[in-house]
């Protein structure tokens, strides 16, 4: 029976499963919509900065491009006791805030103005970029927690540094790529007298 039941409806399940994500894909993006996330990832930035100049002299991880993972460690422990607070701090408000914010800022826009036959390719570096920051915060919090004592912790912790040195790479790499692209298509789409709605689904044909 549960085999009758997967074969009948999972065909059906199939399609429009990939019905909802074309239609997903092809929804409106409306400029006001974008102008309020792209303000809002303005004001987050301001905020972290914020949180990052309680570090100072020292700088966030986040920030600091090009680094080893020997510097990372170094960096790390040049923050102490109150600077790791304010970190984690910064660190937390990265992840429930800004990432999100900026994440849906970059795919909605590339929604609106990228044309299919780019916008997939655009749409998924975005993922890649949030899902490459999501990592180097998780792993510059683990660093904050663990202390150098002992080989398996000094091996850990070398680790960490080394995931979070190839996560601020790849993040950075992404965002500028995509804020790049971002430009240049709202300058296009500009400049050819169009709006900022999503192009419809049939535009990757001409």
């Amino acid at each position: 029976m549960y085999r009758i039941l997967q074969t009948q409806f999972t065909p059906i399940w199939n399609r429009e499963s990939r019905v909802i994500m074309t239609n997903c894909a092809c929804m409106p993006v409306s400029s006001t919509s974008l102008l309020v996330l792209w303000s809002l990832t303005a004001v987050f930035l301001v905020v972290l900065n914020c949180f990052g100049s309680q570090l100072s002299p020292a700088k966030p991880l986040d920030t600091t491009f090009p680094r080893t993972a020997n510097s990372t460690l170094a960096l790390v422990d040049s923050y102490g006791d109150a600077g790791r607070f304010w970190y984690k701090s910064y660190e937390l408000f990265d992840v429930l805030l800004f990432i999100a914010t900026y994440g849906a800022a970059l795919y909605l826009s590339f929604q609106a103005l990228a044309p299919d036959r780019i916008g997939g390719i655009l749409r998924g570096l975005v993922l890649v970029t949030v899902v490459a920051d999501f990592l180097e915060d998780g792993a510059a919090v683990a660093l904050c927690l663990t202390t150098d004592k002992g080989d398996d912790a000094s091996s850990t912790r070398y680790l960490l540094a080394t995931i979070s040195v190839v996560a601020t790479a790849t993040k950075f790499a992404g965002f500028t790529i995509c804020f790049l692209a971002v430009v240049v298509l709202a300058v296009g789409r500009r400049l050819s007298g169009s709006g900022y709605e999503a192009l419809p689904a049939k535009s990757s044909a001409t």
